[in-house]
């Protein structure tokens, strides 16, 4: 149940909330920010932070503000990222590769990253999914760089009465993934200090080159 909504420009000016620096991406992104606040149990201690979808660059329309940089700022206050692709174009958008190489690893550690497929359920058979699932892999291991391809998650929405594909083989790496989201302010604390040891000995580097 929605309790009601903040608009950006009182978000950017609350130096209480995380979101000061956002305030440098200009009117036309402030006016796009806005926090909605929900009446459940399990936001308490959570904020989730809804992006717009990426774009390839050649059908792109302009934002009016640096995207790649927002998306960059939210990872690094984010305790976990959560990828979500497309089942239609896995991991193929410019916007994605991009983000995946440079944004997150200069915003973020790797353990706070994760991947998940959504709306597997709209496959048509299980060979649809095979070659949807496939192709994310491909794409992945030439964004990431890594030999080892990183775990996606593969997920759906349980009130979809219009399924093409059966899901209930998915249901318990649904539940993982679920808990793994629920779990994200668990880590708070230890991402906290992980980025005051990072930043000390930047300091450290710093004060020995002068």
């Amino acid at each position: 149940e929605e309790e009601g909504s903040v608009p950006g420009a009182t978000l950017v000016r609350d130096q209480n909330l995380p979101y000061t620096k956002f305030e440098d991406f200009g009117k036309k992104f402030i006016s796009h920010f806005t926090m909605k606040k929900i009446n459940a149990p399990f936001l308490e201690n959570m904020t989730l932070i809804d992006s717009p979808g990426m774009l390839d660059a050649e059908t792109e329309k302009d934002r009016g503000y640096d995207y790649l940089k927002v998306v960059g700022e939210f990872a690094k206050i984010a305790d976990l990222v959560v990828l979500m692709f497309d089942l239609q174009k896995p991991g193929t958008i410019k916007e994605t590769y991009t983000t995946i190489r440079d944004t997150l690893p200069e915003s973020s550690t790797e353990d706070r990253v994760i991947f998940a497929m959504n709306r597997i359920d709209e496959c048509d058979s299980l060979s649809d999914l095979v070659r949807s699932y496939g192709t994310l892999c491909w794409n992945l291991s030439q964004m990431t760089g890594r030999k080892d391809i990183p775990r996606i998650f593969l997920t759906y929405s349980p009130k979809k009465n219009t399924r093409k594909l059966s899901v209930e083989d998915f249901q318990e790496e649904r539940v993982e993934l679920k808990n793994k989201i629920l779990k994200a302010p668990v880590f708070r604390l230890y991402h906290v200090l992980e980025d005051i040891s990072q930043q000390v000995s930047e300091l450290k580097m710093i004060a020995e080159v002068m």
